[in-house]
Parts: C-alpha cells; structure tokens; sequence
C-alpha cells in the first residue's frame, strides 16, 4: 500500500508538469532543499516609530518554508481569513498560526499619502490587515517574487510586521473550500455546543458530527451565537472563530489520510490547480502530500498558534483594530 501511494503521487506530479500554473517568477525545484523566500521591494511600509514585536518569530524559526494561505469573503476582496503554516524540515515540525484579520498596520507617510490619493485613507476599516490586498491592488504596488501586486504587498506588511517572510502562498473562496470539503467526503468534528442563528434556529446540533462542505464554512464562519429566543450569547468574536479553524485544521489532516486518501488526491489537485490562486510548483504538490503523510503518521509534529492582542481604536473611523503584540 505504501508503495501504491508513492506511485500513485508521483504519476500525478508527472501528469501535472505541463498544466500546473504557477505565480511565481522563482523557479521551484522539486527536491527538499531550502527554497529561497520573497525578497521585499525595500519600500518602508510602516510608520518609522513602529516596533516590531517578536511573537512570531518566537515561534517561526529562521529555517522555515512559510506558506501564506489567505481565505476571501464573499465580495472576493477582503480576507476573511489569514494564516501562515511554517514548515522546518530540521525539526520536523508544522505550526499553523491565525492572524487576526483586524489586526491594526500602522502605514508609515509615504503608504498614507498613496490612500490620501486614491481617496480611501477615510474608509472604515482601511487599516485592517485583511484589507492590505485591496490596498496592493488599488496602489497596483510592484511584484516581487510573486507576480501578484496585491499578495506582494500583504506579503511585505507581515514581514516588516512580524519578521516572518513568507515563501508561498495560496488564496480560497468559500465556493472551494465547500467543494475541497465535500470532495474528500466531508469532515467529522466536535461542536462545542448548539449553534443557532438569530431567529433562534438550530443549524448545527451539539456533538460529534460529520459535517459537509457548506455545514463546514458555517462552523468555520460561525463566531456570533444564539439562544433558542435569538438572544445573542457571550463569545469571543472573531477569535472563537480562529479556534474553530484551528480545531478543523488539526482534524482534517488524519481523516484526508484516512478518509480520501490517494484515490481523492486526483480531484483535490485539480480544484487546486483550477480554482485557486496560488504560486505552488509541481514539486509543491507532491511535498505537500509528503508533509500531509507524515503529519498523519506521527512523523512530524503538528501546532496550532492563535495570535491575540487587545482592542484599540487607533483611527477616528469608528473601527475596532487588534494591537500586534
């Protein structure tokens, strides 16, 4: 069976060489070397009295490939979700880490004035992480290693931000990650608790449950909740949120392994290569379905890492931001 499985991968790597689009202008090669990440334009983004906290790199070591993956809400231009997975091959361990999408970017003058012109420095939120690639985009900020502008650019905020540079990346919108969901034949998780709309409606019931893709985005988006009147409970908001990202991240991996295994990975690949953004090589997809094997056996750690800070209200745009700490 394991040679089944190897065979198996290797055939698709082979069959994707001439069809897998890549928006990297990097070569990636297919060995398991270290691979260059992105170089920054040199730019200074932020504001000069910024200080840079050292919470990520406290827990990315220098010798990590990361991977940026970026999940869009349902106008496309925001991101709704934001994570970074760094892999150290040395130590053999995967941590994923949430950023939170309000996290506060305090854009130094020369970012200022280029909102000024645009007429967006007044928007409510602008200064939201999650909005940093709209703002790429709009500034129609040059590439680096990505051929994307406006990944370019949010890829350079963290790294002025948080010290961690970022190698890859990938961008899904909810209609995907339903559909990458469903494909390896849904995901079983525990729910916490009932989860209940406004009316008071029950969606998704306490307990054990093997939920399909459009039940998976709901837990996955859920962060308000309800009683059976409609009256709003307490919860943590966007971060109870994260946790339960978090949670069907760690749960996923064992069950895509146990569940799709090699016979699903033809139909995951091509929603992959067709419908999301993304700067993976051919040698990628087949050491990302290496690394998913051996996060499953045991053979290298997995961790997840929620980032937190407190409420400010830096702007006068009536907007909550979280604090980098």
């Amino acid at each position: 069976m394991k040679l089944l499985k190897t065979c198996l991968a290797a055939a698709i790597a082979c069959s994707l060489f001439y069809s897998v689009p890549t928006n990297t202008k990097q070569e990636t090669v297919f060995e398991d070397e270290q691979i260059p990440c992105m170089q920054t334009t040199g730019q200074t983004i932020l504001e000069d009295t910024f200080m840079k906290p050292d919470t990520l790199q406290q827990i990315v070591e220098p010798t990590c490939k990361n991977t940026l993956i970026l999940c869009t809400d349902a106008s496309g231009m925001l991101y709704d979700s934001i994570f970074i997975i760094a892999h150290n091959r040395q130590n053999k361990t995967v941590k994923v880490i949430s950023l939170p999408r309000d996290l506060y970017v305090p854009y130094g003058e020369e970012i200022t004035k280029q909102l000024e012109m645009l007429n967006l420095s007044r928007e409510k939120g602008i200064y939201k992480l999650n909005v940093a690639g709209f703002i790429g985009k709009k500034m129609q900020y040059p590439a680096t290693v990505f051929e994307d502008g406006d990944i370019s650019f949010i890829a350079d905020v963290l790294k002025e931000m948080t010290g961690v540079a970022i190698c890859e990346y990938a961008v899904v919108n909810f209609q995907t990650f339903e559909k990458l969901v469903d494909t390896v034949g849904g995901i079983t998780l525990q729910i916490p608790c009932d989860i209940r709309n406004a009316k008071g409606e029950l969606i998704l019931p306490e307990g054990t449950r093997k939920l399909s893709g459009k039940e998976a985005l709901l837990y996955a988006r859920t962060r308000k909740f309800y009683d059976a009147d409609g009256n709003m409970l307490p919860s943590g908001g966007d971060f109870t949120r994260k946790e339960h990202q978090l949670a069907m991240m760690r749960e996923i991996i064992p069950q895509l392994m146990q569940n799709a295994g090699v016979t699903k990975l033809p139909g995951i690949v091509q929603i992959v290569r067709k419908e999301v953004r993304h700067s993976f090589s051919i040698g990628d997809f087949y050491r990302y379905y290496k690394l998913i094997q051996e996060v499953a056996a045991g053979t290298v750690s997995f961790e997840t890492h929620s980032i937190t800070g407190p409420e400010i209200r830096p702007t006068d745009d009536g907007c909550l931001y979280i604090e980098f700490k």
